[in-house]
């Protein structure tokens, strides 16, 4: 368990928010796991019981590191094993407040989650509470009524592990979600009959720009691409994944999906500028070789944007989502220019 000593700050650093690269990863993927994953339980006492029993259960239960007081099913404190046992071994203390309420020696105001909070709502949580809950603990609840407790060297494990799934499956240019956490969210959200809209991102003339300009900045777009999709998203409520290369794909369930896509692609237009020569720029092209190696004049490097509206029950698979929004793709990469086309047809059955 963290020490009395620990820093807000240190379990921060430890849940991995502060660095700039899981802090992203954090932005983009919601998690599904919640508190209940951290429910340890416990007995509990009510306000009648002695302290003198409430001594016994502790001798006897040496790994109890605290007591929630509980009456009725709601949680009224809890007792910690290291204040209550430090008090009673001094002289006379038994003698005299062993056979008084163990409400004498609780905490009044514990830290009380609800089971149904993500943990990452408990990172956060915990990060802006009293510096004390970091090594105290806190009470579990659902809907009110105390179920258990938990503690932050638990969530501190969970929470790490959730960044190493993040980092073994995240695109290693822009730390987004690859391939298989988007199609673990696409088919999550067909299971559960949620209404969706994929969106399939692309670069027009990317390859050009690469191979002009050179990879290294042809990374600089490319990260220039997912800081401008992870801006435009509702980080509670969509999903941002990396394909690979230059291919991403937005899953939004937000109402205003369109004006955040139309938002992303001003951005785009707005930022990549700096990217490109001035000559460039003020030519509106990029002087390249086509596949046969003749020289020919490519349009700016533009955002290409592809929706496709996913109704409840429509859709089994990620396969068919990908397929639709790839269609979706190509059409929007006909238009000259960043463009946003969007699929309004009911897709075949």
């Amino acid at each position: 368990m963290p020490g009395p000593d620990m820093t807000t700050e240190d379990i921060v650093e430890t849940a991995g928010s502060t660095s700039a690269a899981s802090r992203l990863v954090r932005e983009v993927q919601r998690r599904t796991e919640t508190v209940a994953k951290l429910l340890v339980t416990v007995p509990h006492v009510s306000p009648a019981t002695t302290n003198d029993k409430v001594l016994q259960i502790f001798e006897s239960h040496p790994e109890f590191y605290a007591l929630p007081v509980v009456q009725e099913a709601i949680p009224e404190g809890m007792i910690h094993r290291h204040r209550f046992v430090e008090l009673f071994v001094r002289p006379y203390y038994r003698e005299v407040h062993g056979k008084r309420s163990c409400t004498l020696y609780m905490d009044p105001h514990p830290l009380i989650i609800e089971s149904s909070l993500t943990l990452e709502e408990l990172s956060e949580t915990l990060v802006e509470a009293d510096q004390r809950y970091l090594s105290e603990g806190f009470i579990i609840c659902e809907q009110g009524h105390f179920v258990g407790l938990g503690r932050s060297q638990d969530l501190i494990r969970e929470m790490t592990r959730l960044r190493l799934e993040s980092a073994r499956y995240a695109n290693p240019l822009t730390l987004l979600p690859g391939n298989v956490p988007i199609n673990e969210e696409i088919d999550q959200l067909l299971g559960a009959g949620t209404r969706f809209v994929a969106a399939y991102c692309d670069l027009n003339h990317f390859k050009a720009f690469n191979d002009v300009y050179g990879y290294s900045v042809g990374d600089e777009m490319i990260k220039l691409t997912a800081r401008i999709l992870v801006d435009a998203i509702d980080p509670i409520a969509d999903f941002i994944g990396h394909i690979g290369g230059d291919d991403f794909i937005a899953l939004f369930r937000s109402e205003d999906w369109e004006r955040r896509c139309n938002h992303a692609l001003a951005s785009f237009d707005r930022n990549a500028r700096a990217l490109f020569d001035p000559a460039d720029l003020a030519r509106g092209g990029i002087s390249g070789e086509d596949r046969r190696g003749q020289k020919v004049m490519f349009p700016l490097t533009s955002l290409a944007i592809g929706a496709v509206i996913v109704p409840a029950g429509r859709f089994f698979t990620h396969l068919q989502v990908a397929a639709h929004a790839t269609e979706a793709k190509k059409m929007a990469k006909r238009s000259e220019g960043s463009s946003l086309f969007v699929e309004r047809r009911a897709p075949a059955e």
